[in-house]
């Protein structure tokens, strides 16, 4: 088994999804000890933003080779990811950019876009400030934004799972007992 760890958070040890997709990561190494796991930390090593110069730079173009590579070659991804400002992080845009290829990962049909992946676990370890019900979920740029990108790929349904620690900044103890609620649901990942 290949897994691919992405950490997307700024915020180095107090990170809340670097916690959790750890936790994650551990959960399924106790599983399958002799996983192969890949870890992006693009925080520390950012994947270029498309530009113009994606086209010409040799460099970027083995970046963007590998990162698609690690991609289709893994069977479990687990993001952790926190909101910020009602979306993913930009270093996690650019890696969505670079792993989003038509052809490759989906295509193009008369009836609309196709995916190509279906062999793939993604897991989201989800972090956010404030909590998140009815009458603010179209503020949701965040999950919703992930989950339409692999569905786009043809991952949808449990291909596609989220562990959410919401509300982390509404009181000085949220954060703790956000992350042990979260934690929780870790077991009963497949």
């Amino acid at each position: 088994m290949k897994l691919l760890h992405i950490n997307a958070s700024i915020m180095g040890d107090k990170s809340v999804t670097r916690q959790l997709s750890q936790d994650i990561v551990d959960h399924y190494i106790n599983e399958n000890p002799s996983a192969q796991v890949i870890t992006y930390d693009l925080d520390k090593n950012p994947i270029p933003f498309l530009s113009s110069a994606s086209f010409t730079d040799k460099t970027e173009q083995a970046i963007a080779e590998k990162t698609l590579n690690d991609f289709l070659e893994s069977d479990i991804i687990v993001i952790g990811t926190p909101m910020y400002n009602f979306g993913i992080p930009a270093q996690l845009k650019a890696w969505v950019d670079r792993i989003s290829v038509a052809g490759t990962t989906f295509k193009y049909t008369e009836n609309g876009p196709q995916g190509l992946i279906t062999d793939k676990k993604i897991v989201i370890a989800s972090s956010r400030g404030s909590a998140y019900g009815p009458e603010t979920a179209h503020l949701d740029h965040q999950e919703k934004h992930l989950q339409s990108v692999f569905g786009l790929f043809g991952l949808t349904g449990d291909a596609v799972q989220i562990i959410r620690a919401e509300g982390v900044n509404l009181a000085p103890d949220a954060a703790e007992k956000e992350i042990a609620k979260a934690r929780t649901k870790i077991p009963a990942l497949a």
